[in-house]
């Protein structure tokens, strides 16, 4: 019975990092969707940050749609790796909590 409980601790505790680390990511895109519609300063080293760190996380993501309209290419683009961030922890979440 308490093996039990600590399986069923552990795979919560591991199925709460993964929802976390999956909505840093959405996070993290959807910050560096905000300062390019907003025209932040690119110059800027925590505008930088943003831009290499969604470089980084949605590798591939960047010109998936090719539109007229940067910033709503960023914003599609990053966009549809923020929703597959969130759906994917989601899915990966639910799943480590059935094995318990």
């Amino acid at each position: 019975m308490a093996e039990v409980r600590t399986r069923s601790r552990i795979a919560n505790a591991t199925a709460t990092g993964v929802t976390f680390i999956a909505v840093l990511g959405a996070v993290l895109l959807a910050v560096h969707v905000a300062f390019v519609i907003l025209d932040a300063n690119p110059q800027n080293s925590i505008v930088e940050l943003f831009d290499r760190l969604a470089d980084r996380l949605a590798p591939g993501f960047g010109d998936v749609f090719i539109l007229d309209n940067t910033k709503r290419q960023v914003a599609v683009n990053y966009g549809i790796a923020a929703a597959c961030y969130l759906v994917a922890g989601q899915i990966i979440s639910r799943m480590i909590r059935k094995v318990e």
